[in-house]
């Protein structure tokens, strides 16, 4: 599924709170629009990271969040660990402020509803720790 966020602030230099409440009901709304096709999906963003983003910039979220953060559909998390390099993007924010940012949204997945697993390392070693995180959540989906 597209990143809804990044599609929306495209050519964008500033956003507002009106901004991210759009991207938020457009998450929620693609999510539901790709569920339909088989009950799956892989969402590099979701209404987590609003969460953060909106807590970040604008403060206490809004009931309507709330709603929709509580309204959320059966799903895992694959939480990345910011132990590669920053890389430059211009929809990217706070690149000296990984390490708390990666923190928050921990303690947001370890006190929810969902499972979530981390991954991290480099190279191969990454590439083992999602593998063993996706086993550990699913492990029907991949054999050894």
């Amino acid at each position: 599924m597209h990143e809804v966020a990044r599609d929306y602030l495209a050519g964008r230099p500033e956003y507002d709170i009106r901004d991210l409440r759009t991207i938020a009901r457009a998450q929620v709304e693609a999510e539901q629009m790709a569920q339909l096709s088989d009950g799956h999906i892989v969402c590099d963003t979701d209404l987590t990271v609003i969460q953060v983003w909106w807590e970040e910039s604008f403060g206490p979220l809004p009931q309507e969040l709330n709603v929709a953060l509580g309204d959320r559909s059966e799903r895992a998390y694959l939480l990345l660990k910011p132990d590669l390099p920053w890389t430059e993007d211009p929809l990217r924010e706070h690149p000296h402020d990984r390490e708390r940012l990666y923190e928050r949204y921990e303690q947001l997945l370890a006190a929810g509803p969902f499972p979530y697993a981390v991954v991290e390392g480099q190279g191969e070693a990454r590439w083992e720790s999602l593998l063993a995180g996706v086993r550990a959540i699913y492990p029907e989906l991949l054999e050894d």
